[in-house]
């Protein structure tokens, strides 16, 4: 297993993330719709959506596993290929998250009760919500 950081992405990298993201999201997160899949797309192809995040890659054996995405001190995205849900990918990347770059922080879907536990194991409590520009709840998150 690998780690890698990146402060901005190639538009190769982005298009490799956009394309693990479609599928962690279609196997993992069935309250959202046709619609909003394409919507929240449109906007992760468009300029705006990366401008600040950076990015932690985990490879296994050269292979794009996944990433979390972190602005500042907060998680913004943490998205698994489901060939490799349940193994431990999703945990080491945040753990090396916090011990390497501080985050303590993170939002999640209020619909997506899988995250919300994976995040409460990992030491996070609720502190706040809010409704996104997609018009979904998330919880804000701290440890």
């Amino acid at each position: 297993m690998r780690i890698r950081h990146f402060k901005c992405l190639s538009s190769e990298l982005k298009n490799a993330l956009i394309e693990l993201w479609e599928q962690s999201v279609r196997a993992s997160h069935h309250f959202l719709t046709e619609e909003d899949i394409s919507k929240i797309k449109q906007y992760l192809n468009g300029d705006e959506a990366f401008i600040r995040i950076e990015f932690l890659f985990i490879y296994e054996n050269n292979e794009f596993v996944g990433f979390l995405g972190f602005y500042q001190t907060s998680i913004q995205m943490l998205f698994i290929h489901p060939n490799f849900f349940r193994k431990n990918y999703g945990t080491s990347l945040v753990n090396f998250a916090i011990t390497h770059f501080e985050l303590d922080k993170v939002e999640v879907n209020l619909d997506n009760e899988k995250a919300l536990k994976f995040y409460e194991k990992l030491g996070f409590q609720i502190y706040d919500r809010y409704v996104d520009e997609f018009g979904f709840v998330l919880l804000k998150m701290k440890r």
